[in-house]
């Protein structure tokens, strides 16, 4: 093979190799907000303070 395939070839070797490893360590994106909950908060018509829902 030509030296310049072969320099391809490896190329797209190393570049899948590092595709999988990155993919098999990457750990599941957490979502922003699991944490803390939003709260919705309501007002109370009697007292007039907010509370939670």
């Amino acid at each position: 093979m030509p030296p310049v395939l072969m320099a391809a070839a490896v190329a797209g070797i190393v570049i899948a190799t590092y595709v999988m490893v990155r993919r098999s360590l990457q750990l599941q994106p957490k979502p922003v907000r699991v944490d803390k909950p939003v709260r919705r908060l309501r007002r109370d018509p009697v007292t007039g303070e907010y509370r939670p829902f």
